[in-house]
């Protein structure tokens, strides 16, 4: 009886703080939105949504959206620690499982850059949506989970291709210098340093470190 059973939960001195429409997801073994875990722990208001029956029909109160994402390793940390808490509650035969798995994800965020920290969250939301709807998985099985790897966190993943495609890396030209005296820097008048500029800054005329006014004013006075 999930009504009883989650009634039987939330009404337990034991049980942890969890937000309470979420408790059914647990029982069920379905998905659970971090974003939703992560909102609810900065939650001023109490979330008591549930399904109510009128005239012998199920009303599913519409989830509000969640005004915090878990976005950083530190975010994604909290989450799943309020959430298994709850989860290893319920079903205390988890408690390796989740731990495992925390372990496993947190590796990946040490070795990741943190631009890519995103990549490894979704990663995550792909991994609970496979065990919500597949129950002979456990998170542990991560040689199930090769495809949604390979998806978001390789560089030849579908992911990783699009990734390139919005965001090219720049290639930036070859350094080119030549040996001619740069004109401008002879007439006064290059912008760029020493260092920038394609074309030495030396004299027009006799290739030595002063412009060609200089040497013009040494021949007028010899």
């Amino acid at each position: 009886d999930l009504k009883f059973m989650k009634s039987s939960v939330i009404n337990s001195s034991w049980a942890p703080p969890f937000l309470h429409s979420k408790w059914t997801n647990i029982i069920t073994r379905m998905m659970v939105d971090l974003d939703h875990i992560i909102s609810g722990s900065f939650a001023i208001t109490n979330d008591n949504r549930e399904v109510e029956l009128f005239g012998g029909m199920e009303v599913k109160f519409e989830v509000s959206k969640p005004v915090k994402q878990v976005k950083t390793s530190g975010d994604w940390f909290i989450a799943w620690g309020n959430y298994s808490r709850a989860a290893v509650y319920v079903f205390l035969h988890w408690k390796e499982e989740f731990n495992s798995y925390r372990t496993q994800i947190l590796s990946l965020f040490a070795v990741t850059s943190p631009n890519s920290h995103s990549s490894i969250i979704n990663l995550d939301k792909g991994i609970q949506a496979h065990i919500g709807e597949c129950w002979n998985l456990l998170l542990t099985d991560q040689t199930s989970f090769n495809d949604l790897k390979l998806y978001w966190l390789n560089l030849i993943g579908a992911r990783g291709q699009m990734s390139n495609q919005i965001h090219p890396k720049s290639s930036k030209k070859p350094d080119y210098h030549d040996n001619k005296p740069c004109l401008k820097w002879n007439a006064g008048k290059c912008p760029k340093h020493v260092s920038e500029c394609r074309h030495k800054h030396v004299c027009a005329n006799c290739s030595k470190n002063h412009c060609s006014c200089d040497y013009k004013l040494k021949q007028g006075s010899a």
